[in-house]
């Protein structure tokens, strides 16, 4: 029989171990620090739902953390969109004062904090203001989508498009959860979408990877890899 927590105890490891080679060598890129740290957080995220599960650990402070720290990733996958392509806005940097907003909220009102149900693939929460914490956890998430779509179509640099497309074919690949819960939910199961963010950071991993790789080919020559003067518009 499989151990509850033991699937996200083995991508806390895989995950870390792209992070040090992501990490390996001097990185000149700027979207390359924000690879590393969605990498980070996805590894962050898997460890503290592998301690609260495969080892019992009980309370409201671990389902907090959990939350807080995937409530991180969407705009940070936001944040390296734009570096990807060559664009240094901070216009996505407001997007973390929803995340400091939830990380407050819950942080006060930490005893409705729960971990309702843990299973050897993932793990069920309960958290207040959850359609609201949905909003704005897939917005960032979708413009992200929609900018690789349309920036891959317009790059005349091919070796960047691949890159562009290898991190929208994972991205959409860790969405495909989001979708099934939400299809399921719209056929009268809401079930599903109590598990949705365990089971999107699972898939997630093929983002970690695809990010490491990515993060690789960028530092190797920059200047082969750079976006045409019409991307930076």
């Amino acid at each position: 029989m499989i151990s509850n927590g033991v699937l996200s105890f083995y991508l806390a490891v895989i995950e870390f171990a792209l992070l040090a080679v992501l990490l390996k060598d001097r990185k000149k890129h700027n979207a390359i620090p924000i690879a590393g740290l969605i990498v980070f957080f996805l590894a962050g995220y898997q460890l503290s739902e592998a301690i609260m599960c495969r080892f019992g650990y009980p309370g409201q402070i671990l389902p907090y953390i959990a939350i807080t720290d995937i409530s991180c990733l969407p705009p940070l996958v936001l944040v390296f969109t734009c570096r990807f392509w060559d664009n240094n806005s901070r216009v996505p940097y407001l997007l973390f004062i929803p995340v400091a907003f939830f990380a407050v909220y819950y942080g006060v009102n930490i005893d409705k904090m729960a971990l309702t149900r843990c299973t050897p693939f993932y793990a069920m929460y309960h958290y207040p203001l959850g359609d609201l914490y949905g909003f704005f956890y897939y917005l960032p998430i979708l413009l992200s989508m929609i900018s690789f779509k349309n920036k891959i179509r317009d790059d005349k640099n091919r070796e960047h498009q691949k890159l562009g497309q290898i991190f929208l074919a994972s991205l959409a690949f860790t969405a495909i959860p989001v979708v099934i819960a939400f299809a399921s939910k719209a056929a009268g199961n809401a079930e599903l979408l109590k598990s949705v963010e365990s089971v999107m950071c699972k898939s997630a991993v093929v983002l970690a990877a695809a990010l490491t790789y990515i993060a690789n080919r960028l530092s190797e020559d920059v200047s082969d890899l750079s976006v045409s003067p019409a991307n930076q518009e």
